[in-house]
């Protein structure tokens, strides 16, 4: 980075030694004041992209590369920028690393500290702020920021909470980009939701689109989102490697998961997590779409809610009893509008079957319940016209035991494959298997105040099914005790 009138422009050592001679001649060493430790920060300052997100382990250059992200617009008088950490503490290091960089980039620039701001000769603005509860949150609503910056993004728990930051996001310069940029390291309370949405997008310095559709007076129109992280280490930051080894080794000694974290930024399994053995294999578990043989054994699983999600999973079973989690269908999701009843449900799920053998279906039991002395329940609504469930297992016991059932499915060895696979268009069952967290007062249990419907729809349907269940097993042998007797009088099976 220069100082003077060029202090809103980022240099390589490449580039300086590419700039034309009239450069060379009117930048002297002094004017050096920053310069990037790494490719790995080059490439974050260089990111066009909406969001960025910097992670890695200890000593990698994260939070100094953060800082110097904003100052390239700040010869624009209408930039407001902002940087946030969660808690006062913490903000205090940052803003003293802030004074001394800012002040040499921009003589003359002016710090109020009991605004916590920064006022550059040309009248652009950097906020530092903590957001550690709603009430923190509310000091930021009603701002416009152009720039948004969240040092160690892993500490806020909520994404929610980030969100409504960024709602704050908007320009009406078209000079000013709205950006949002973070670092974190791979461990913290929020590690999940962060890695969500980062991480499980896209591979490492790749762009990421998100698409999004909105009607808009009966209109669609398409909206496009980019995003981008990077992952370094602190071996990225030669300089502090060669000049202070011991903190290199202060690092390799720490405990295995935390060496690995800090030394190495690997991301770790998240702490309370109810399906950790999903997280590590999700490379295995998770794989793209296939056409499933019509030889294959089908069935389907569903939870249905109206005022809450519901969520239908269909389940093929190959020939070595491995199950294949083929589609899925999610309906009445918080943010849809659109709500849809249990008339609608069943058509849906028999449309999405259209023209293949589903053996059966197993639906929640609670479904049967009526919600009022004459009206049919929802499952009754489904059966009447054609969409055929059987309940669910809800016995005593039986939620644990459904969640080791799912654990034996997941389980696999080096050299073994898990005998579950998901195709990647699931993204309900996905997410809730990646995101449900362990009830706080039963580690054998979920967390059921989370979304755990596709879940509960997942374990409906292979709880249907007997343990280490084999395809070439007669149907009928392990529904009834009975070979000839149907469990459903009505339906005949």
């Amino acid at each position: 980075m220069l100082g003077g009138k060029d202090a809103s422009r980022v240099f390589t050592d490449d580039d300086f030694e590419e700039a034309p001679d009239t450069i060379k001649e009117a930048v002297s060493e002094k004017d050096k004041i920053w310069a990037p430790n790494s490719q790995v920060q080059i490439d974050f300052l260089s990111s066009t992209e909406k969001e960025v997100l910097f992670s890695g382990g200890k000593g990698s250059g994260k939070s100094a590369a953060l800082l110097v992200d904003p100052l390239r617009y700040c010869n624009n008088k209408n930039l407001r920028g902002l940087v946030i950490r969660r808690t006062m503490p913490e903000l205090r290091e940052l803003i003293g690393r802030a004074r001394e960089l800012y002040s040499k980039a921009f003589p003359g620039v002016k710090w109020k500290e009991q605004d916590k701001l920064f006022i550059f000769p040309s009248g652009a603005k950097i906020e530092f702020g903590y957001c550690d509860s709603e009430e923190d949150l509310e000091r930021y609503k009603g701002q416009e920021y152009q720039w948004i910056g969240v040092d160690e993004l892993t500490q806020f728990k909520h994404e929610e909470m980030i969100d409504k930051l960024l709602s704050c996001m908007r320009s009406t310069d078209s000079t000013l980009p709205n950006h949002f940029r973070a670092t974190t390291n791979p461990t913290g309370p929020g590690a999940g939701w962060v890695k969500r949405r980062f991480l499980d997008r896209g591979e490492s310095g790749k762009r990421i689109t998100i698409t999004n559709t909105v009607k808009i007076n009966g209109v669609e129109r398409t909206f496009t989102l980019t995003r981008k992280w990077f992952s370094s280490t602190i071996f990225d930051n030669v300089t502090l490697v060669d000049n202070n080894p011991e903190y290199v080794a202060q690092l390799a000694s720490l405990p295995d998961n935390m060496r690995e974290a800090y030394l190495f930024g690997k991301w770790l399994p998240e702490e309370g997590l109810a399906f950790n053995d999903f997280a590590q294999n999700k490379n295995k578990i998770v794989i793209n779409p296939f056409p499933i043989p019509q030889s294959w054994e089908k069935i389907r699983g569903a939870d249905w809610g109206y005022s809450s999600p519901a969520v239908c999973l269909w389940l093929a079973f190959d020939p070595e009893g491995t199950v294949y989690v083929y589609r899925e269908l999610a309906v009445n999701d918080k943010k849809d509008p659109n709500k849809c009843d249990a008339a609608e449900f069943g058509t849906r799920v028999l449309a999405a079957q259209e023209k293949e053998y589903v053996r059966y279906g197993v639906l929640d039991g609670s479904a049967w319940a009526r919600r009022g002395e004459s009206a049919p329940s929802a499952a009754d609504t489904m059966i009447y016209q054609g969409c055929s469930w059987i309940p669910a297992d809800r016995s005593p016991h039986s939620r644990v035991q459904q969640k080791l059932l799912i654990h034996s499915y997941l389980k696999c060895g080096t050299d073994s494959e898990p005998k579950i696979k998901i195709f990647n268009t699931c993204k309900s069952l996905i997410n809730c298997l990646s995101t449900l967290e362990l009830d706080k007062h039963n580690n054998e249990d979920i967390n059921t105040d989370m979304d755990d419907h596709a879940y509960d729809a997942l374990r409906y349907a292979l709880a249907s099914k007997p343990h280490n269940y084999h395809p070439t097993t007669p149907f009928r042998s392990f529904i009834s005790s009975s070979p000839m007797a149907p469990i459903n009088s009505v339906f005949g099976y």
